[in-house]
């Protein structure tokens, strides 16, 4: 991703205070037999700079100006022209011969400049060998050609614009050949707007722009892109990185990491070949309680990047970093950000806290599994589209509905049967045995009627444990006894047809794919699967599977 930024002015030359009809404060005049002051106005320290614009300050000597240098990060660069008009400094210097003539000004193409951090210097030479320093630590920002000519080589014809306060958001805007997404921000002190953000892109199939993300030759769009076709109550997309959908595993300060980070991306590369997803993933891995400042921020900046639109990343930032050191795992896409594909966090404490570094590949491929179940409630396969009704834009409702029990407890089944294959040092059996055994302890003391239903919406702790988890795992582990090839269809079978369901019946579509791709109904279900778990454990061990008839389970 090349993000550049450009400034329009109004003029090639010195836009002098007066001329603008603003105020620019100037020292009080003192009385002194010698006067040395010089002041780089522009460009000014701590803003954005881009294509050409002024460079210019003033300078006063009582010896006389014999010559400002320009330095540009401490190389010398060329001389300034010095001696244009201000009547301003003249008035605050009056006992200073030729105050008045005492402006040196010119224009400079910042976008020569590479993207980034510079310096720019004024040093004043006097007539007697004295010298004074002026400097601005600025951005720069640019284009893909330093300088944009000819009469056509801007086209705004498919460029579209929002605004936000006093920002202008342009989109698809076509110039010097390349197409670029841009932010203008007005500034008082130019009496303009500066272009304060470019992202190069190349066009997708729909015209939308996407620009590279920093990892993994990945690809991000810079906001959500037109849809390619609407019905009476969707939109749907196709992106341009569904050919072949990326896995980024940005990583912070691996030193931190003890090599573990190795382990988190070659899971991840397993996943991309053995359980592909069919959107993105961007997976966040970080210590959170020992990175410091710079790595929290950057990893915060990428991760707001890809699920906030320009006017919130700010906003986004400031969010996140209230909840470092106290951070969960997570992992999903949502209809807000869709475009760019899931997010997966994950933190170095799962491996610190787990028993073995093996251990913590669980809540890896947990979450894993959440950005492949989240996808897929928005894929059309028919259509090989991704849709999102338009109530669940209007309304901001991020997922379409699906159980918790279903989500949270396929999420720890899948894991399972994802390690299972992994050859990790992990007993798969014993850890079913601890979610059966947690199940159990969870149902003590419950109601009589209590059901497994009343998790459908809610994630409620019974005896200090969360029976959408381990009762959802055993609701998995139960249905795959029932029927061998319910582990596929658990696997992939429920999610491949859930959001043309979904579609045909927001209010029950995932039961109707429930009952489509088990064979049974949804209230017998609950009914049997109930009644198992008040069965002695015995019973219940009896159907959890062992370690290599996990291993020897197939999705494909």
């Amino acid at each position: 991703m090349l993000i550049t930024r450009f400034v329009f002015r109004a003029g090639a030359h010195s836009l002098w205070p007066v001329i603008l009809g603003l105020s620019v404060a100037l020292p009080t005049p003192t009385i002194a037999d010698d006067v040395l002051r010089i002041m780089l106005e522009e460009p000014v320290a701590g803003e954005i700079h881009g294509g050409v614009g002024n460079l210019r300050g003033w300078a006063v000597a009582t010896a006389g100006i014999d010559k400002i240098e320009i330095m540009i990060d401490g190389v010398y660069a060329f001389d300034a022209p010095y001696g244009g008009a201000r009547g301003d400094v003249g008035a605050a210097f009056p006992e200073v011969t030729n105050a008045s003539e005492s402006g040196f000004s010119l224009a400079y193409a910042y976008s020569n400049l590479t993207p980034g951090s510079h310096t720019i210097s004024a040093v004043a030479h006097t007539l007697d060998g004295e010298t004074q320093t002026s400097s601005a630590t600025f951005e720069t920002v640019r284009f893909k050609q330093s300088f944009i000519s000819g009469a056509n080589a801007v086209d705004l014809a498919a460029t579209s614009c929002a605004v936000n306060g006093d920002e202008i958001s342009a989109s698809n805007a076509l110039i010097g050949g390349d197409t670029y997404d841009m932010v203008l921000d007005w500034r008082t002190a130019e009496q303009g707007f500066e272009i304060i953000k470019i992202v190069e892109s190349s066009n997708t199939d729909n015209g939308d722009a996407i620009g590279e993300f920093d990892c993994a030759d990945g690809l991000y769009y810079a906001s959500r892109p037109a849809p390619v076709s609407t019905d009476e109550s969707y939109r749907y997309y196709e992106y341009a990185w569904q050919a072949d959908p990326h896995i980024c595993v940005n990583i912070y300060e691996a030193n931190l990491l003890d090599g573990r980070e190795e382990k988190v991306i070659s899971v991840m590369n397993w996943a991309k070949e053995n359980l592909p997803n069919i959107a993105p993933v961007n997976v966040f891995y970080i210590d959170q309680i020992n990175a410091s400042d710079e790595a929290k921020l950057q990893h915060d900046t990428d991760f707001c990047k890809l699920v906030r639109t320009d006017g919130d990343i700010d906003q986004c930032i400031d969010e996140s970093a209230e909840s470092w050191g106290d951070r969960s795992y997570g992992g999903g896409v949502y209809s807000r950000y869709l475009h760019n594909g899931a997010d997966l966090m994950i933190y170095d404490d799962a491996f610190t806290q787990s028993e073995g570094v093996d251990a913590g590949i669980r809540y890896l491929t947990h979450e894993y599994f959440h950005t492949f179940q989240t996808a897929h409630l928005f894929y059309f396969q028919a259509k090989q589209q991704f849709g999102i009704r338009m109530s669940d834009e209007e309304e901001g409702t991020a997922l379409p509905f699906l159980p918790i029990w279903l989500g949270e407890g396929g999420a720890d089944f899948a894991s399972l049967a994802m390690m299972s294959k992994l050859n990790l040092n992990f007993d798969h059996y014993e850890q079913a045995l601890t979610f059966l055994n947690q199940a159990k302890r969870s149902l003590e003391g419950a109601d009589a009627a209590f059901s497994l239903e009343a998790f459908e919406s809610q994630n409620k702790r019974i005896n200090d444990e969360y029976y959408a988890y381990n009762g959802g795992f055993m609701a998995h582990v139960y249905l795959w006894h029932l029927n061998n090839e319910n582990f596929k269809r658990l696997m992939i079978d429920y999610y491949a047809i859930f959001a043309e369901r979904y579609q045909a019946n927001p209010e029950s579509g995932w039961k109707d794919a429930f009952e489509e791709t088990f064979g049974m109904s949804l209230a017998d279900f609950y009914h049997d699967f109930d009644a198992f778990m008040d069965q002695d454990l015995e019973s219940q061990i009896a159907i959890i599977k062992s370690a290599d008839e996990w291993a020897a389970a197939s999705w494909d």
